[in-house]
């Protein structure tokens, strides 16, 4: 990464910056390579959402690092068969809705898991012990999150 003097934005040795990754083309690379994930549920009282990117083009999971925050990791090493393997994943429920509210519009094929996750997003973060007084809206709060699981699990069959 090269740094343009001070202007805020981030340009690349290819010369392509943080600001030319439109909207738009973050969708389509996101319908086609992304993935929205809810984790948790049946076995755990623990509900997280993250969102994924897999790519074997550290580069451009890099660029969405710098524009949309979270972390690229190295997920699988590459064989005589296959190459490296990156993932771009973000799991900040602010990060997530700020990045779901820039390429939504522009979604095609993933818009419904979105959608959920913005729902997801939306919800508030309650945690308490069974003895509190919110201990009910606690539960409610799970079954809402562990329903929106169950739904896109729905989406990707």
């Amino acid at each position: 990464m090269i740094d343009t003097g001070g202007s805020g934005q981030e340009t690349f040795e290819d010369g392509i910056n943080t600001d030319s990754l439109s909207s738009a083309y973050v969708a389509g690379f996101f319908d086609g390579e992304g993935c929205v994930r809810v984790l948790g549920g049946d076995k755990t009282s623990y509900v997280g959402i993250h969102l994924f990117i897999t790519n074997t083009y550290k580069p451009i999971l890099d660029r969405l690092k710098n524009k949309y925050g979270g972390s690229v990791l190295l997920r699988n090493k590459s064989t005589d068969k296959h190459k490296t393997c990156y993932q771009w994943r973000l799991s900040s429920k602010s990060e997530i809705k700020c990045f779901i509210l820039d390429i939504i519009e522009y979604s095609i094929e993933k818009k419904p898991q979105l959608q959920l996750g913005l729902q997801y997003c939306d919800l508030p973060t309650l945690t308490v012990n069974r003895y509190s007084k919110h201990y009910k809206e606690v539960l409610e709060l799970q079954n809402t999150r562990k329903q929106i699981a169950l739904e896109l699990q729905q989406l990707k069959r």
